[in-house]
């Protein structure tokens, strides 16, 4: 609340917590590991969480795990300093797109994984690195070599890797309906990034191959302009942090809140 009172003075917030959630379903409060939430029929909010704010990486607007007025989406945490990658110029890039995923963590869109690792949905099989790497350098190599990197639904409407993905110069495919990303509201994704619905999973080398060369590059660069954005640096409290957004729209919704 200290840091609050600085970022976002004072404290009448209309009887309203600030609850950060690192469940996997936010406001429902469920880890993915959950049996219960493998039902979906039998999701619902936290009765004590309903109309309070909930900070937390779950945007899927169309569940009652994530409130579109009060919570805040922010990017999940990835350890990217751990990546070695030399951020080549994507024009210059071996392989058109990369994906290497788990399978299992589909719950949002069930078998799109699948799809997008059936070799049959590719042409040109030297396009293409689908492959899943437990060894960081390895996984390194391949995101730091490829145009695109894939970034399909998992647990929730996105998944993490994304970011990493921005990190290693690997322009993101976010392939995702009805979810909210975070600070969507400040950053126009569409000029860093390529925004699909679910139906082109099994489309990907023919969307990502009609991408001119020089709009790969002008994609990879705007995504290095605003990187630290969605990248949790150290110090914590610099202008261009998840950290200073995630204050910028607590002030919004406060003011909101307040006028009430």
């Amino acid at each position: 609340m200290n840091i609050l009172d600085q970022r976002a003075p004072g404290r009448d917030w209309g009887g309203r917590l600030i609850v950060p959630m690192a469940h996997d379903f936010g406001g429902c409060a469920l880890f993915y590991f959950s049996e219960r939430a493998l039902q979906s029929a039998r999701y619902r909010r936290a009765p004590m969480l309903v109309d309070q704010i909930v900070v937390g990486a779950m945007g899927d607007y169309d569940t009652p795990c994530f409130q579109r007025e009060t919570d805040i989406v922010v990017p999940a945490y990835v350890d990217h300093l751990t990546l070695n990658v030399t951020v080549i110029k994507s024009s210059d890039r071996q392989y058109l797109l990369y994906f290497g995923g788990t399978l299992k963590f589909d719950l949002r869109k069930r078998q799109i994984r699948k799809k997008i690792m059936d070799k049959k949905f590719y042409k040109h099989e030297d396009q293409q690195n689908l492959h899943f790497f437990n060894d960081r350098q390895q996984y390194s190599a391949a995101i730091d070599n490829s145009a695109f990197c894939i970034g399909p639904p998992g647990v929730v409407g996105w998944t993490g890797r994304v970011w990493e993905a921005i990190y290693a110069g690997c322009i993101p495919v976010f392939l995702s309906e009805n979810t909210e990303f975070p600070w969507e509201d400040a950053f126009d994704y569409r000029k860093f990034a390529i925004m699909l619905d679910y139906h082109y999973a099994n489309k990907l080398e023919t969307v990502l191959g009609a991408v001119p060369l020089e709009e790969r590059d002008r994609l990879q660069a705007e995504g290095q302009r605003i990187k630290n954005n969605f990248l949790y640096n150290p110090p914590f409290n610099q202008p261009d942090s998840p950290f200073a957004n995630l204050f910028r729209i607590l002030r919004k919704k406060k003011e909101k809140f307040v006028r009430r």
